[in-house]
């Protein structure tokens, strides 16, 4: 079946899309100011996106993102989830039930996910078209499944199960109709079997895309372009060595394309529309390179590459980096103590700047969650309130969220012009 239509085969041009870049802030925020090396090749005009919608991450974090607001599960009652809201727009966030009077604690209401004791909370996701359930694993009473729902919550069925032997890995990868991940099973002797897996979300079928080699290998969805999706494949034995990017067509899949093979000792390599970044801590440099021409000899493309130098602090243990909606960066530094520090990268501008917006409940700079036009969607406050019996989780709580709405200009240079969220769930 053709999954993807008037492709350019082989094109080497890839972007790997993260977090859907919602649409934004309202007028608010509008006020404020190998084997063998890959050969070059044309790119030609695409009808995927037209026909299904790009292909995104849609497992970055435990929120579900649309282009209208964020989705997230939320313990109200015990042993159970819901499903609550928060619209951008209207600044608000309710539980995903229309029913007048509905208490939310049964079947009855949209927005309401059984957890019997034991077995694992499902995972939310968005693919702007509907809601995806992903339960990864098995519990005593329940095995893995996917389901879908319409963005009200309604309409919630599974569409695909799986064995009590097997779990779904992320990163989950999405377009209007596909979802892919990765899928391991386990036998009866303990020898793991890993493959590429994806699920027709309109037909409610599934398909084995790729049997994926196992000894000492380990393997993650990074992301997709167009008519390719990206996989990451690591040794289990040293996952900080060498590592290896393959570009697989959906259509044909097979491990024969690499985009590219890195050290990871040596260089922290993400993606993100339409750039590809390099951190290198000892060189004390992060280089972002527009992605349109690849070269896997020269690791670079010579028509757009800018790279900025950054003092990477000694006294951390560990640096990661994280695109920013606006093309640039986040270098995150983090202490034996437990904290870290937050810089913004201007890579265009060559600058940085320290975050010192700070998160009331963490006492450390303040996360981002989702942007909306020229705002960031960002945890301001959690507060925590014990439930009264819980058998799902050990920690026997529940979490009041406080998000707000800020211009990114002013999250950048620590200015608190907060557009507050009202929780009303």
């Amino acid at each position: 079946k053709n999954r993807l239509y008037n492709m350019k085969r082989g094109s080497r041009l890839f972007v790997l899309l993260s977090l859907v870049a919602l649409s934004a802030c309202s007028n608010y925020a509008e006020s404020k100011g190998e084997d063998s090396p890959q050969t070059e090749t044309e790119i030609s005009e695409s009808t995927h996106d037209e026909q299904y919608g790009k292909t995104i991450n849609i497992s970055k974090s435990s929120y579900a993102y649309s282009e209208e607001g964020v989705y997230e599960l939320r313990s109200l009652h015990p042993n159970s989830v819901n499903i609550v809201y928060t619209d951008f727009e209207k600044a608000q966030t309710l539980v995903l039930c229309g029913q007048p009077n509905c208490t939310h604690d049964s079947a009855s209401c949209v927005s309401y996910i059984p957890i019997e004791n034991g077995n694992l909370e499902p995972t939310i996701m968005c693919n702007n078209e509907s809601l995806i359930i992903v339960k990864e694993g098995a519990g005593p009473t329940e095995s893995p499944y996917v389901a879908v729902a319409d963005l009200n919550g309604s309409e919630r069925h599974t569409i695909s199960t799986y064995k009590s032997n097997q779990f779904l890995r992320g990163d989950f990868l999405a377009n209007s109709r596909y979802l892919y991940f990765i899928i391991q099973e386990v036998d009866e002797n303990g020898v793991v079997s890993t493959s590429l897996e994806t699920v027709d979300l309109q037909q409610e079928s599934r398909e084995e895309l790729l049997e994926l080699p196992n000894k000492d290998k380990m393997y993650a969805l990074m992301g997709a372009y167009d008519s390719s999706l990206f996989l990451l494949e690591m040794s289990t034995s040293n996952p900080g060595g060498e590592r290896t990017i393959y570009e697989i067509d959906p259509d044909n899949p097979s491990l024969n394309n690499v985009l590219l093979r890195y050290n990871a000792e040596n260089e922290y390599i993400l993606i993100e529309n339409p750039y590809l970044y390099i951190m290198r801590e000892k060189g004390n440099t992060v280089t972002r390179i527009e992605l349109r021409k690849f070269d896997d000899n020269e690791k670079t493309n010579t028509e757009k590459q800018e790279t900025i130098t950054y003092p990477f602090d000694k006294n951390a243990y560990k640096a990661l980096l994280e695109p920013s909606s606006d093309g640039n960066a986040f270098i995150y530094e983090y202490y034996q103590d437990g904290a870290f520090r937050k810089t913004y990268l201007d890579i265009e501008a060559g600058e940085t700047h320290e975050i010192t917006l700070i998160s009331e409940y963490s006492q450390e700079p303040m996360p981002i969650l989702a942007t909306h036009k020229n705002c960031f969607f960002v945890l301001y406050n959690r507060i925590e309130t014990p439930l009264e019996t819980s058998e799902r989780n050990s920690s026997g709580v529940t979490f009041e969220n406080q998000y707000a709405l800020i211009p990114i200009n002013s999250y950048i240079h620590g200015e608190q012009d907060f557009k507050f969220v009202s929780d009303d769930v």
